[in-house]
């Protein structure tokens, strides 16, 4: 796939943080939907110190969602993400290339990132990526919004008059976020072959009540990968969950480095395609 030509004076630099700047090489670390680089990534990143790390803000979402952020990284699209990931990376990563980190529909902004921009990309990993069927998306998008209000309205009314923060907050996201994120995932869309090596992890146990990630999506991800590297690979885990880089941040961080620095998984992870 072509790469497309990106004017850097029509983009803007996401918002991100950086941690551990005299480390090299570099790995950027996308978050999920309807969160933010922080909430996502700030029990990994301590594991990782010899690494140097960027941690952007997709467009829409945390301080790109902001009064004060600037209105082309306001809403968040694919196309959006990948023009100021490749302006991030090219301008602040290590030598202009970056290993990929990315949980939930950060692996689906990566996966429309790194195809359309290789030469930015060094090995990738991928976490939580999952497709449903097509759907009406606003439908989707509605109940996931009413319901994330909701949760964050009874949150702060349990909490009203004690000194105690609500433990819910409301979407960090606008609704048309939640819509285009919606249509994101309830679609049978996959992307094209790319030549990074690739980790792609489905844990949890898929369907409700309790979410996890489809090993069959995982796969069938797999077999694109493999295309253009047969280095690529599947791996996965009935004993985590879907938020894993939040709930075992120390496992996710040994998992990434075993994989980024001698192509090997922690044995907790199974492989999915023996």
């Amino acid at each position: 796939m072509a790469s497309p030509a990106y004017n850097d004076d029509d983009i803007v630099m996401p918002p991100y943080s950086e941690h551990h700047p005299h480390a090299t090489p570099t790995i950027v670390l996308i978050h999920g939907g309807m969160s933010c680089g922080h909430n996502d990534w700030k029990e990994v990143v301590p594991y990782l110190t010899d690494y140097h790390l960027l941690v952007p803000d997709l467009p829409g979402h945390g301080s790109a969602r902001q009064p004060d952020a600037d209105p082309s990284i306001s809403t968040f699209s694919l196309d959006t993400a990948t023009a100021t990931l490749s302006l991030l990376i090219r301008k602040k990563a290590k030598a202009g290339r970056a290993h990929i980190v990315a949980f939930s529909i950060g692996s689906h902004v990566a996966m429309h990132f790194v195809p359309r921009q290789p030469e930015l990309v060094l090995d990738v990993f991928l976490t939580g990526y999952n497709l449903f069927p097509s759907i009406n998306a606003r439908f989707l998008a509605s109940l996931f919004w009413i319901s994330h209000w909701s949760q964050a309205a009874v949150s702060r009314l349990a909490h009203s008059g004690t000194t105690n923060p609500p433990s819910t907050r409301p979407p960090d996201t606008s609704f048309a976020a939640w819509h285009c994120i919606a249509d994101t995932l309830c679609n049978d869309d996959f992307p094209q072959p790319w030549p990074a090596r690739t980790l792609i992890v489905a844990v949890g146990r898929p369907g409700f009540p309790q979410f996890g990630d489809s090993p069959a999506v995982a796969l069938r991800l797999c077999s694109i990968g493999r295309q253009s590297n047969a280095q690529t690979t599947a791996y996965g885990s009935m004993d985590l969950t879907h938020a894993w880089p939040v709930q075992r941040p120390e496992l996710f961080a040994t998992a990434v480095r075993e994989w980024f620095q001698q192509g090997t998984v922690p044995d907790s992870l199974s492989c999915l395609d023996r």
